[in-house]
């Protein structure tokens, strides 16, 4: 849910209003697991209602849970979850395991099916973009400070983000105008 290119963005989870959030809120490892634990149930329980095996566990570390859902025939697709600490949101991705799997959609579709069955929200993030053509997007835009337009964080200058215009909050999120400039070369 990090990268904001169109086809492969979904907004982080917030579980701060489900109604397990208050188990959830205590700071023991327990509530961790509570939570982890309640992520794999939904992902079972949306396997069931598919007519799909349940997704079999590949590794489940603390805040990490990554499973593996068998679809029909022989696709199958990698879902991993992580729970930010001090925090109230899951981050998630969950792509086909086969190059060109096709399964874009039917993973978008699981994904939300998993977030409504947990009864969390989803959390709005602003995507700085810079739209080539005013009517959509397109493969020619940018986007925020992941995307190429500044290249990964790890790579960034300093001061790469530094002078950035702040967006007014007055102005409705569809019609803020771009914070990102061209990176310099």
């Amino acid at each position: 849910s990090q990268d904001d290119t169109p086809g492969i963005f979904a907004e982080p989870w917030d579980y701060s209003d489900a109604p397990a959030s208050a188990a959830y809120f205590a700071d023991t490892r327990g509530s961790v697991d509570r939570l982890v634990d309640d992520v794999l149930r939904a992902c079972r329980r949306i396997a069931e209602r598919r007519g799909a095996p349940p997704p079999s566990v590949l590794r489940r570390e603390g805040r990490y849970l990554r499973v593996r859902f068998d679809d029909a025939g022989s696709s199958s697709s990698t879902g991993e979850f992580y729970i930010t600490p001090d925090d109230t949101t899951v981050q998630f991705r969950i792509a086909a395991e086969e190059a060109g799997g096709g399964g874009a959609v039917k993973n978008i579709d699981r994904a939300e099916s998993i977030r409504k069955e947990l009864r969390f929200m989803k959390l709005p993030v602003m995507r700085n973009r810079q739209r080539v053509f005013f009517f959509g997007e397109s493969p020619f835009d940018t986007f925020g400070p992941g995307s190429a337009s500044l290249g990964p964080p790890a790579e960034m200058a300093a001061g790469d983000m530094e002078g950035r215009d702040e967006p007014d909050p007055k102005v409705p999120l569809d019609f803020l105008p771009s914070p990102v400039g061209k990176r310099p070369r």
